[in-house]
């Protein structure tokens, strides 16, 4: 049997693996991180909140578990609800502790998708923990690694004056990339990211894969409707060029105003 940390207990309430006690909030806050620069401080301050907060270490040594100093012989003899409690609180410190719109967050995010490898959903801890620790940590030197690789995907936006087809080249050489070195990038994340680095004029894709509209459903047609839309962007803007061209851009002789002649002036003629 694990030795015991913290406060222990003989029963275990699902909802409640904390000491939250009044004066105990600050217990289980983590730092904040982003990506993998912090990830070695983020992993020692989870064991303290975990040591400190876990109210069960007669039943289950948490620390261990979240590292793996206890193998699946072991744990299997464990009562489940209080693995299943552990994952809970190992999963809800690491989630609020990743910044909103980090790489951290994205990560998280994404592994909650069906077509994730290996998908992740809430409340499974050592999963995610297991998750993250391969993509900040190196095998080889245990330091703290993100790859630029990584962070070209999850950064990628559309240059001003950039085509649809280079942009779409650029995204799927990137995915390209981060196949080469290991990581699978899923469906899903990769649908979000076309969108995501998108510039504002691609309304319809945006909304498409925000709202997971018909058509918006795998990375082939999602590529097809941003070629598709390109067409109409093109074709906005060299309307909207054409119309400044054609504009008359000299003062009205009969108000003043500038924008129009005094034949098509519609205020009262002064003279």
């Amino acid at each position: 049997m694990p030795k015991e940390k913290g406060n222990s207990s003989s029963s275990v309430d699902d909802d409640v693996e904390f000491d939250e006690t009044p004066g105990n909030s600050n217990k289980f806050k983590l730092p904040s991180f982003k990506d993998g620069n912090d990830w070695k401080y983020v992993v020692f301050e989870l064991e303290l909140v975990l040591e400190q907060t876990w109210k069960h270490g007669d039943k289950l040594d948490i620390c261990e578990y979240l590292l793996g100093e206890i193998d699946d012989h072991e744990v299997g003899k464990v009562d489940a609800k209080f693995v299943k409690a552990a994952d809970k609180a190992i999963y809800m410190c690491l989630s609020m502790a990743a910044e909103r719109g980090s790489f951290a967050k994205t990560k998280i995010m994404s592994a909650r998708h069906q077509s994730a490898q290996p998908r992740v959903m809430k409340g499974e801890g050592l999963k995610l923990f297991n998750l993250l620790n391969q993509t900040f940590v190196s095998a080889e030197s245990h330091s703290a690694n993100l790859p630029s690789a990584q962070s070209d995907f999850y950064s990628m936006k559309m240059t001003k004056k950039e085509t649809a087809d280079s942009y779409i080249a650029r995204m799927d050489a990137a995915v390209s990339l981060l196949s080469e070195q290991g990581e699978k990038v899923s469906e899903n994340a990769w649908i979000h990211m076309l969108a995501n680095g998108l510039s504002s004029e691609f309304e319809v894709c945006k909304k498409g894969v925000t709202f997971r509209e018909k058509g918006f459903d795998s990375v082939l047609n999602v590529k097809k409707m941003i070629t598709n839309e390109a067409v109409l962007v093109q074709t906005k803007s060299k309307n909207e060029q054409d119309t400044a061209l054609f504009t008359f851009q000299g003062k009205c002789r009969n108000c003043g105003i500038k924008g129009h002649k005094a034949a098509d002036c519609r205020k009262p003629k002064t003279t």
